[in-house]
Order: structure tokens, then sequence, then C-alpha cells
């Protein structure tokens, strides 16, 4: 496995600079989309998560449109944001492809 690259940050990123660089430094294999890595558990208060996707082999940083709790799977560029079985407070499931660059949403239901 090729050794991850060092993070370049962008304006989002930063903010959340000591938890990704603790998130990055733990990673050991990519867990997303083949050779990306989704950072889980990164809190910004009141019960919400930030989620940032990074590039192994560039160190790039990339964010869905929406932050909360999601499933990714290391051999699928598709992302559920808030993969619940029903509709909850934060609204219904958002599927969303990542292409590599960009999240592009797949299906984004209306709660009944």
């Amino acid at each position: 496995m090729k050794a991850k690259a060092a993070l370049q940050w962008n304006k989002k990123a930063r903010r959340y600079r000591t938890r990704l660089t603790q998130a990055w430094a733990e990673a050991k294999e990519p867990n997303f989309a083949g050779h990306f890595y989704a950072v889980e558990d990164i809190g910004c208060g009141t019960g919400c998560l930030v989620v940032f996707v990074i590039d192994w082999n560039t160190g790039e940083i990339f964010s869905p449109p929406e932050d909360h709790y999601f499933e990714a799977r290391k051999d699928s560029r598709l992302m559920i944001l808030k993969p619940y079985e029903f509709c909850s407070a934060y609204g219904p499931p958002i599927l969303l492809e990542f292409t590599g660059k960009l999240f592009r949403e797949v299906k984004h239901d209306r709660c009944r």
C-alpha cells in the first residue's frame, strides 16, 4: 500500500485541524471509494458530526454538502448521510456518489 500523503488544508478543514490531524495519524488504510479515507466522529457541537474525505494519495480534503452521521464502504463511491430506516428529526437519508472530487446527489427523499 502506498504511504499516505500530507494533508492539503482547505478553509473548512483548517477549523478542525487538531481533530483531522489526529484522525489522519490514526488512519491505517483507505476506508472509502478505493483510495479515500472518510473521517468519522468529528463533532461540531449539539449532536452534529462534520464529515471529511481525504485522498490517501494526495492528501486533498473534501466535504459533502451536508454534515451528518454517515455510512460508507471501502469498495463503493456511495456515501449515505443520515442512514436511518425512518425519517428522523434531521430529515431523510441522502445518497451521494463521490466522483473523486465532488459529491453528486443520487437520491434525497422527502419526509412524509
